[in-house]
């Protein structure tokens, strides 16, 4: 019955997935690791937790590639910490790395409603190749300089019973991202994206859970 068990959670998950696709990096893991776009989730486990993981996009050679590890824990007087890198290159021409320090804290009102948040500091490089270019010398490219950056995310989740609520900006400081198609580099606000999310714990029986996850993503094009 174990094994039902995880079954009908992991199929639920990947349904999920499916509808998910398309949103920024890493996000797609929201059921397994929600650490990674709520930084509230840091330490949510009651003991540490270590995830990796590594996606190519086809299996091509110059397929975009995903890599990333994440750690966090939680430590005395309710507080996480949480640790995450990870690496996108999209064939030989574009990389990008981010690496992301976090804390959350959890405020405990009575043994059925918990409150959760949390902040983290990031910071990464994008590199473009110009030398994998056909004409590397083109004035269009002169408008794209790599550089590095430095944001910022925060998060909220309120558990009540078998409910969870959370909430999340991925990024509270603007900062310029490159257009894979024309290399041009477009602003992001910190209002331009908005992360909600439901999940349902609910038994139907001693060995057998289902817990559906609603996930609502606010973007600004």
């Amino acid at each position: 019955m174990q094994s039902l068990k995880k079954y009908i959670v992991t199929l639920m998950s990947c349904v999920a997935l499916s509808a998910f696709a398309q949103q920024p990096d890493v996000y797609n893991q929201f059921f397994m690791n929600p650490y990674l776009y709520n930084p509230a989730y840091a330490g949510v486990e009651g003991h540490s937790v270590v995830f990796f993981m590594y996606h190519q996009q086809w299996t091509i050679n110059e397929a975009p590639k995903l890599m990333h590890a994440t750690f966090h824990t939680p430590l005395k007087g309710g507080i996480g910490i949480g640790f995450t890198g990870y690496n996108l290159t999209q064939g030989a021409l574009i990389n990008k790395s981010v690496g992301k320090v976090s804390a959350s804290y959890l405020v405990t009102m009575d043994r059925k409603h918990h409150l959760r948040f949390g902040m983290s500091v990031v910071g990464g490089s994008q590199i473009i190749n110009f030398g994998e270019l056909d004409d590397p010398g083109d004035p269009a490219f002169n408008i794209v300089d790599n550089s590095s950056f430095m944001i910022a995310d925060f998060g909220l989740t309120y558990q009540f019973v078998h409910f969870n609520v959370g909430f999340s900006i991925p990024s509270l400081i603007s900062y310029d991202v490159f257009q894979s198609e024309s290399f041009a580099p477009v602003s992001i606000k910190p209002l331009d994206n908005l992360m909600f999310k439901l999940n349902y714990r609910g038994h139907m029986s001693d060995d057998i859970a289902i817990e559906p996850h609603l996930i609502y993503r606010y973007s600004v094009e």
